[in-house]
């Protein structure tokens, strides 16, 4: 999937937060990187859910995924920086990880 480039990423700063950016990443085009006074906080891939280019976050899939069968129960997720973790486990085709708001 090819995305147009409307405008280069441009980074926001707020009095409370400091300096966020929001930009892609050289070594994987499709992943942006949420970053707030160069510290990254999130990273979601575009064009495929189920990369988690944050180690953290694919270890807590794991756990997830070894801990709850498909099916077995519901998921919610707090927080979330990019939200790159919910939307991997929707990807995984199990129904326990279905993301808000979608229908069925």
């Amino acid at each position: 999937m090819t995305r147009d480039r409307h405008r280069d990423d441009v980074p926001v700063t707020d009095a409370v937060l400091g300096r966020i950016e929001v930009r892609e990443l050289p070594w994987r085009s499709s992943v942006r990187m949420l970053s707030v006074d160069g510290a990254m906080y999130g990273a979601v891939d575009l064009d495929d859910p189920s990369h988690l280019e944050l180690g953290y976050l694919a270890s807590l899939r794991a756990v997830v995924e070894a801990l709850l069968p498909a099916g077995a129960a519901d998921v919610l997720h707090l927080g979330g920086g990019a939200f790159a973790l919910p939307r991997a486990l929707a990807t995984a085709a199990a129904p326990c990880c279905e993301p808000l708001g979608s229908s069925t």
